[in-house]
């Protein structure tokens, strides 16, 4: 085995204002009109003898599978890593600017070239601040109180996680956090990382500017829960610090040790695109009828964000009743990534909106693998985001996170398929 090398950086990404359109809600149609606080790339790397490998996580919605592309290749062109070596991971605030996330937003290309070039800045810095170190995975003492499962079931995941690298002079270098939640707070036209931007400020007055990543886990049926009836800024600063302070005590408990020796591990990745079966194309008359009706709805509907909602039923089926036409397939290809540290940790990587059933499945994978829970890190909004991935104990229920939400990513609804074609794929990545 050889010796585990880490290093951190990270870069601020706040876009300037310039008709710099929100993602995250459908009732916003005109361009930000401030910012509420910065936005940051924050860069994780491993060396682990001839191996590399690079985590990153980006103050944004998600990105599309352009986007997603795009931002790659900037950072392959710059850092010389394939792009199976690295990890886009996003923390999914609905207060970032456009990422082709909610389809047919305008999105400012150049913005994410920009993006691209700091990143492969980052982790090339990263690399040169490389040290040789130890890793402390721990759940931290507390949990995330202020939130429910918005599908009424059961599943919710509290737990907080915190991976904290100190080199072996002592020195702390990152960390590395994970929790299951939604950032959803802030609804205004204000650019913002929503209530993660707690942890970014309160790490950088902790630890002198030391990055702290946040990895978004398995929130998307996770929302925020106000039962005091707090005002936005309130509400923003109560469940940042009810993450930020329990990931930074996290951090003061495993500064407490001696000076650690260097991890020793087998750093092992996999990268494989994957086809996911999606749900079949309605029937053309009916796509046809539904289109009929939607305009003549559309049409007696003055404007607001009610006609904009019309009109994003509208082009989806226009789009499915196109590719009906054409035999175009219903199924996605997505890139599923784990990387996993031997005997140290695992993450997996998911290119969906993931809710916490899936999430679970998932991480039971690695446990059977010998990996303690509190060292397996479940990514969601990896890597692009393709809608929601429905599961399958699920899919009869229904709802917005399994049918309609697909309408806005402009793609093909879940099938009762789509989560088993994931597991199953996992499954063999994990175990071959």
């Amino acid at each position: 085995m050889d010796k585990l090398m880490c290093g951190f950086a990270q870069r601020k990404i706040t876009p300037e204002l310039n008709g710099t359109f929100m993602d995250g809600y459908g009732f916003r149609l005109s361009p930000a009109t401030g910012i509420r606080d910065d936005l940051y790339v924050k860069v994780c790397v491993f060396i682990n003898g001839k191996q590399k490998f690079a985590i990153t996580s980006f103050d944004l919605c998600g990105m599309s599978p352009r986007i997603y592309n795009d931002v790659s290749a900037h950072i392959s062109a710059i850092t010389g890593l394939d792009i199976s070596q690295f990890a886009l991971c996003n923390t999914h605030t609905h207060a970032g600017p456009a990422c082709d996330v909610l389809a047919d937003l305008p999105v400012d290309y150049d913005y994410y070239g920009y993006v691209g070039e700091l990143t492969g800045k980052a982790i090339n810095e990263a690399f040169e601040k490389a040290a040789y170190g130890h890793f402390d995975f721990r759940f931290c003492n507390g949990e995330l109180t202020y939130s429910y499962n918005r599908r009424r079931q059961p599943p919710i995941d509290r737990r907080i996680r915190a991976g904290v690298f100190i080199d072996t002079e002592g020195v702390l270098r990152g960390v590395i956090s994970n929790a299951s939640c939604h950032a959803v707070i802030n609804t205004s036209m204000n650019i913002s990382a929503d209530y993660l931007s707690v942890l970014t400020g309160e790490g950088s007055k902790a630890f002198h500017d030391v990055p702290v990543l946040f990895l978004q886990g398995r929130g998307a049926d996770i929302n925020p829960y106000n039962p005091d009836g707090l005002d936005t800024e309130a509400f923003i600063l109560t469940l940042g610090h009810n993450l930020a302070d329990n990931i930074i005590q996290a951090v003061h408990d495993s500064l407490k040790s001696d000076k650690p020796a260097a991890d020793e591990t087998v750093m092992r990745s996999v990268y494989k695109n994957v086809r996911i079966p999606m749900k079949s194309y309605p029937e053309v008359s009916d796509l046809e009828a539904t289109t009929a009706k939607l305009m003549k709805e559309y049409h007696g509907t003055e404007p607001s964000p009610n006609k904009h909602y019309i009109l994003r039923e509208i082009n989806w089926n226009r789009m499915i009743l196109d590719r009906k036409k054409n035999g175009i397939s219903p199924d996605i290809t997505v890139p599923l990534q784990t990387m996993e540290l031997g005997g140290i940790a695992a993450f997996a990587m998911i290119p969906f909106e993931l809710l916490t059933l899936t999430g679970n499945a998932i991480e039971e994978m690695y446990v059977k693998r010998g990996y303690k829970r509190e060292n397996i890190y479940v990514v969601g909004f990896a890597n692009s985001v393709n809608g929601y991935l429905a599961p399958k104990a699920e899919y009869e229920i229904g709802g917005y996170e399994i049918s309609g939400a697909a309408h806005w990513y402009g793609i093909s609804e879940c099938s009762d398929k789509s989560e088993d074609a994931v597991l199953n794929a996992f499954d063999v990545m994990i175990n071959d």
